[in-house]
């Protein structure tokens, strides 16, 4: 008989901190403010309150801990500690950090979660469009012809 060795289980990857940078964001809403209505921003933005509508971004939107999202979002990347529900399209990535929560449809190139956050919905990893260089048309090689005596 041939007995073979348990495997050992993987570790765990390890997950760093969102990387919250508030000199980087130009908008930022206060912890205790909640914002009702639809924005645009071409800035990053650091939302620590409560937002309830839609947002639309060229640049990367930051959800803190204690934030709260209901509505639409189109960013280029997005990080949640808090909670967000809606439908969710980021050109690159959604990272959902620590004990963040998401409830909805997300669409992203690309997504990011921590042990401990949730999501709850549909998902769909679209990568960007890449061009596809001009291919040469293929010729068939040319062949032979034998002539049978």
């Amino acid at each position: 008989m041939i007995m073979k060795k348990k495997a050992e289980p993987a570790a765990p990857v390890t997950q760093k901190e969102p990387e919250i940078e508030p000199d980087k964001a130009n908008t930022v809403l206060a912890e205790g403010v909640l914002f009702q209505g639809d924005f645009q921003s071409n800035e990053p933005m650091l939302i620590h309150g409560s937002v309830e509508g839609n947002i639309k971004s060229n640049s990367d939107i930051t959800f803190t801990e204690k934030a709260q999202y209901t509505g639409d979002i189109i960013s280029e990347n997005l990080v949640v500690a808090g909670a967000a529900q809606g439908k969710i399209q980021c050109k690159s990535t959604v990272e959902i950090a620590g004990e963040g929560r998401v409830e909805g449809v997300l669409q992203a190139a690309r997504l990011i979660m921590s042990e401990d956050s949730v999501f709850e919905g549909s998902l769909k990893i679209k990568k960007p469009a890449r061009s596809k260089p001009m291919a040469e048309p293929s010729v068939a090689p040319a062949t032979k012809e034998t002539k049978k005596p």
